[in-house]
């Protein structure tokens, strides 16, 4: 019998990144899902109607690794998706 890989919030957060430059795009509840069945229920929680979400330090860390890219993770409540934009220009 193997080991059962243990991952870190990096881990979850670089899976994010990877996923969100194939589009510009997460979307939260697809993404959960897939982080909850690759990397486990430690990285996800579940909202007051039962939908999965990804936990808050997860997503602190992904926003890192947009921004150290230049980009921003901005979210749209109304999408229930994170969208990479560009950082503008002052």
């Amino acid at each position: 019998m193997g080991e059962k890989k243990v991952y870190s919030v990096a881990d979850v957060a670089q899976f994010m990144f990877e996923e969100c430059q194939k589009k510009n795009f997460l979307d939260q509840d697809t993404t959960a899902d897939l982080i909850d069945k690759k990397f486990g229920s430690e990285f996800v929680s579940s909202t007051e109607a039962g939908r999965l979400s990804i936990k808050r330090n997860v997503i602190k860390k992904f926003k890192a690794l947009v921004k150290a890219t230049g980009k921003e993770a901005e979210w749209s409540s109304g999408k229930k998706s994170w969208d990479i934009l560009t950082k503008k220009k002052l």
